[in-house]
């Protein structure tokens, strides 16, 4: 009798740590796809600038909501992915909005070399063209209507915040304002012509609905005229 308790006494902590393992393995591979999508994403600014608070919080949920929707994506769980994006574009519309209170905000110091609007814009910006390339990855096999209606509504966030805040730099005196954001404009030429190269290589490869080739035609015609307002406004920096 001791022996056959013995056994059954095995068998079921055999049973809860394959359980445990099970569980912990699962864990790991949900996790493992939003590393690899943040593990993929450029960095958006360099270690040693420091961005206002706000500013960067808003870009970190952005990159967070952006990675939550292209795993749930990957697993098929639309209801998760549709309330991702739909997120996503909240935040970037308050990434925005904050980049923009610092291109609009009048220098503390007068004397200062710098201040937190070039950063915080070119910030917002690259953070921009990231989402446009990866958002449009996105439509790739996908079918569910829901979904397809929220990247695209998300791809306009960005690409309709972008070329407004395009307009207002590109609007400032180079000589005055404008030229402290002259060069980190030029040096993100190489990052619109990625992007437009994604976005046709996208409709070239990937398999998309009629709608989502629709939209995807449109932002690549979207993302080529800001490409083309930057080079001619910024092409030919260092």
């Amino acid at each position: 009798m001791t022996e056959v308790v013995d056994k059954a006494r095995f068998l079921l902590w055999g049973i809860v740590v394959f359980g445990l393992f099970a569980a912990a393995m699962t864990f790991s591979q949900a996790g493992g796809g939003i590393d690899s999508a943040r593990a993929q994403t450029p960095p958006i600014v360099d270690d040693e600038v420091i961005l206002p608070t706000r500013v960067s919080a808003a870009m970190g949920r952005s990159l967070s909501a952006l990675d939550r929707a292209e795993a749930r994506v990957d697993d098929q769980q639309y209801g998760s992915a549709a309330a991702s994006l739909l997120a996503f574009g909240a935040d970037l519309t308050r990434a925005h909005r904050a980049a923009w209170a610092q291109l609009k905000a009048k220098p503390v110091d007068p004397e200062a070399e710098t201040t937190p609007g070039p950063d915080s814009v070119t910030a917002v910006l690259k953070l921009e063209q990231v989402a446009i390339t990866r958002l449009a990855g996105l439509y790739d096999t996908v079918a569910d209507p829901v979904v397809l209606n929220r990247i695209g509504s998300a791809m306009d966030v960005a690409l309709t915040k972008r070329v407004r805040m395009l307009n207002a730099v590109i609007a400032l005196n180079p000589e005055g304002a404008g030229a402290a954001y002259a060069d980190a404009m030029a040096d993100s030429l190489d990052g619109y012509t990625d992007e437009v190269a994604n976005l046709t290589e996208a409709l070239k490869v990937d398999h998309l609905t009629t709608s989502a080739r629709s939209a995807l035609t449109n932002a690549l015609s979207r993302s080529q005229a800001a490409a083309a307002k930057v080079t001619a406004a910024f092409g030919g920096g260092e």
